[in-house]
């Protein structure tokens, strides 16, 4: 019914360094058949079948965007229950992708247990395992003391110690490839949902957009990154490594923290706004990034519609994963497959990527 594609990274090198990264995507919008002309309530409950990642987070954008639309005002209750969910599924593919693909990446055996233990647990008891596996396996102390006592020297010496498997693929990290993907890539910027809708080109014009973004003409990184950059453990680290890879594992384990803590004030995972009379948009904050839907609605049928998915930002041609790799210095084709590897896994896309590495 719909393929959501994959990526393709292609890394031209030339006197040990990397010349020229390619990005190819085969991801296309969301096919105008399955939403031009089809009532809203269709529309509605089809969109969060066609995704294998992050489905509340596309169901909850969806919802918003299309109640916007018709000019209805959010349901606190139902916003407030949809951000839990979506909060909820951006916990475990944080946790996830810190106890199986980041140690795949590295080299390292996952935690398969602990990570079946978090996938297999009922939702109304997932949150609660979520944090007994961060405590145990992650920060290897209470999660919501994690952020507050983790100084420099505290995350040096925690670094060091390598008491829990984050901990040592950290230091793994900065030991091998402290440098790896710094670029001059702004993080999106954390404007309000009034704002953002300024940026978005009208629907139905600019048909692109939705593949390569833009904010104000120019790329930005979403992502735990851009979310947490201004925490003061990360913004230090940043200051002296830059946005770095080991930065970006750093951006994930604050932001497990944060959103794992009861005492969270992250603010709502998902939003909705008015564009104009009959445009509506809905954001939802998954584990990514920012995905935001904008919907055309008249006499209750879609006219427009328009997803920006966070993959799309990172993996934008001059984006984070392009300007983090572009003249990097290589021993050869191997260390820069390696290189570029980790680096997509520091961006994490929702879809399959497959790297490339030829002579310039």
């Amino acid at each position: 019914m719909f393929r959501e594609g994959e990526l393709i990274v292609r890394l031209a090198i030339q006197a040990n360094r990397i010349r020229a990264v390619e990005i190819v995507s085969t991801r296309a919008p969301l096919p105008a058949r399955l939403t031009h002309g089809r009532q809203v309530e269709e529309v509605e409950r089809t969109i969060p079948l066609l995704f294998s990642v992050c489905a509340r987070a596309q169901g909850a954008a969806a919802s918003g965007a299309l109640a916007a639309a018709r000019g209805l005002s959010a349901d606190a209750e139902r916003v407030v229950q949809r951000s839990v969910d979506v909060r909820r599924e951006a916990i475990v593919e944080l946790l996830t992708r810190l106890l199986i693909d980041w140690p795949k990446a590295l080299g390292s055996a996952p935690d398969v247990t602990a990570a079946a233990r978090v996938r297999q647990s009922p939702p109304a008891q997932q949150l609660e395992i979520c944090r007994d596996i961060a405590r145990e396996r992650v920060f290897g102390m209470d999660t919501a003391r994690w952020p507050g006592e983790m100084t420099t020297d505290a995350l040096e010496r925690w670094i060091a110690d390598g008491t829990t498997l984050p901990a040592r693929l950290l230091q793994q990290i900065q030991l091998d490839v402290p440098d790896l993907g710094r670029s001059d890539i702004d993080t999106m910027p954390g404007a309000n949902i009034e704002d953002l809708s300024g940026i978005l080109p009208p629907l139905g014009e600019d048909t692109a957009f939705s593949q390569a973004p833009h904010w104000l003409g120019k790329p930005v990184e979403a992502g735990p990154l851009a979310r947490q950059v201004h925490h003061p453990l990360l913004a230090v680290f940043v200051e002296r490594f830059g946005n770095s890879v080991g930065a970006r594992f750093l951006a994930h384990l604050v932001e497990l923290a944060t959103w794992l803590s009861p005492e969270n004030s992250a603010g709502p995972a998902v939003r909705q706004h008015a564009v104009a009379p009959g445009i509506g948009l809905g954001l939802a904050q998954t584990a990514r990034g920012l995905l935001l839907h904008q919907a055309q609605v008249s006499d209750g049928r879609v006219q427009h519609y328009r997803i920006v998915a966070p993959t799309e930002w990172n993996f934008h041609p001059g984006g984070a994963l392009a300007r983090g790799l572009i003249d990097r210095r290589v021993q050869d084709g191997a260390s820069a497959r390696r290189d570029a590897a980790l680096l997509v896994q520091a961006l994490d896309p929702c879809v399959a990527c497959s790297i490339e590495v030829a002579d310039a």
